[in-house]
């Protein structure tokens, strides 16, 4: 009889213990993993007659100190990068200085980069704060390591990892020979390289700016590893997401992907509830900045316009109301952009496509004018033959009338397909010498130009932009006032 009591005994105390242990188990605390950036740029925006608007991001740091403050969370904050712009007008102004100044205020972990935020720092070195960013996949065959490859921090015995992915392409534009010798790694083949030893409890954030083919190697690869993992897709300058943003994509085992479009609007947030067996449930969250007011906000948008308004009102031109009257619209000509490009860039031929202008009516041409009025654009600098300028010149009026070009340096008169005068700079066109040309990334785009340059020597992009060519050069550029305008 005692030995069948001590039984049940000891029965009961190993049921009461894994009953115990069950239950344990089970209390896990749910992780929010908040995801501010992607502003892209658009912290301040401006109208047609030049007012600034305040964006919602303004919002941010304030709506992230919210959700701070729910209890029974974990919570984890990682900046996805793409704040700045160099082809927006306030981020071009300020170098992108003010919205790194908002990210840092939500007080990310880590913070992930973009092409369009190296690309802000084109025409200086990069500073400390920028290196301290996670940029993956690049190498320096010195071991100079410029950038972080990845972060990881360790939480109640299971490990985050942050990685920041940009395809090499992306990187193509970008003045690289500034930083050192580096070379941009193929996003899969770094990962592997960094081989992270993950468990079944771990997790990794790999944000993302590149194609699908990219998209898909990196999968492969973090399938192969333990955890879950998620891949956020940032697109560039008017690409289209390449997965869900509003929900994450499944189907892909332990990796979970979704596109951000704009951090000006909603902050993204991933709630993930661990489970006792299996994955771990997840849900994507889009947190619409509109539904939450903040007083604190007009002052930082009043601050902010504030450390640039002197810069963006200084003036370029004085317009005379005895040459011109004020109540006119004033448009940039055609050839006045040709001859400034060709002006600041010391090539011996400029051309280029008919930008999209608006016209303004001040006596004054400002900062302001240039960077609102007409789009910037990267400057392309290469060299051709006469052969291949008169080719490249006659398919080019072949696809499109004369009048939606441009020409500085050059005269030439065509009739049919041939060339009965051609000159440059007033001399003879050499067939037995190369000529340097400028031109704008768009017009590069053009059939003729896109297939001469591929057989042409291309230098370098150096960072010059159209912006910076007529902010820098119209104060000393040579032209009257009805060659500059139409």
């Amino acid at each position: 009889m005692i030995k069948r009591n001590n039984l049940l005994l000891f029965i009961t105390i190993i049921l009461f213990l894994l009953s115990y242990n069950v239950s344990f188990a089970e209390v896990f605390r749910p992780i929010q993993i908040m995801l501010p950036g992607n502003i892209n740029g658009d912290l301040i925006t401006f109208t047609e007659n030049q007012k600034a608007e305040c964006s919602e991001a303004f919002k941010l740091p304030y709506v992230i100190k919210a959700f701070l403050k729910e209890k029974g969370k974990d919570s984890f904050i990682f900046g996805i990068g793409n704040d700045s712009n160099a082809f927006k007008p306030f981020s071009y102004l300020n170098k992108g200085k003010i919205e790194r100044n908002l990210i840092e205020k939500c007080q990310p972990l880590a913070k992930a980069l973009s092409p369009n935020d190296l690309e802000v720092f084109n025409d200086d070195y990069l500073n400390l704060e920028i290196k301290q960013r996670i940029f993956t996949n690049i190498e320096a065959p010195d071991d100079n390591e410029i950038f972080n490859r990845c972060f990881l921090t360790n939480y109640n015995n299971q490990k985050i990892y942050f990685f920041n992915f940009i395809s090499p392409e992306y990187c193509s534009k970008l003045p690289l020979e500034r930083w050192s010798q580096i070379r941009i790694d193929n996003p899969a083949r770094a990962l592997r390289k960094i081989n992270p030893v993950m468990t079944n409890r771990d997790i990794s954030i790999s944000v993302l700016y590149g194609n699908k083919i990219t998209a898909d190697e990196i999968t492969e690869e973090l399938k192969r590893l333990e955890g879950i993992h998620f891949i956020v897709s940032i697109p560039l300058n008017g690409e289209q997401p390449l997965f869900p943003t509003t929900h994450l994509e499944d189907g892909n085992q332990n990796v979970f992907r979704f596109s951000v479009e704009s951090g000006s609007d909603v902050l993204p947030i991933l709630n993930i509830i661990p489970k006792n067996v299996g994955y771990p449930r997840t849900t994507l969250r889009m947190i619409p900045f509109k539904k939450y007011s903040e007083k604190s906000v007009k002052d930082d948008f009043n601050n902010a316009w504030k450390a640039v308004r002197q810069e963006f009102h200084k003036p370029l031109k004085v317009i005379p109301a005895t040459n011109r009257a004020t109540t006119s619209a004033n448009r940039i000509s055609l050839q006045a952009h040709a001859e400034m490009i060709k002006y600041a860039t010391n090539t011996e031929i400029a051309f280029l496509k008919l930008p999209d202008q608006i016209s303004f009516r001040e006596s004054v041409m400002t900062v302001g004018d240039v960077i609102t009025r007409f789009p910037n654009e990267r400057i392309i600098k290469f060299r051709a033959t006469e052969t291949q300028i008169k080719n490249m010149f006659l398919s080019m009026l072949e696809d499109s009338s004369i009048k939606e070009f441009g020409f500085a340096g050059c005269q030439f008169l065509a009739l049919g397909k041939q060339f009965w005068e051609f000159s440059i700079n007033k001399n003879s066109i050499d067939k037995n010498r190369l000529y340097t040309i400028s031109t704008t990334e768009s017009t590069a785009k053009e059939y003729a130009v896109d297939k001469l340059l591929k057989k042409s020597f291309v230098e370098p992009y150096d960072g010059l932009t159209l912006w910076t060519v007529w902010i820098n050069n119209l104060q000393s550029f040579p032209a009257t006032l009805d060659n500059l305008f139409d």
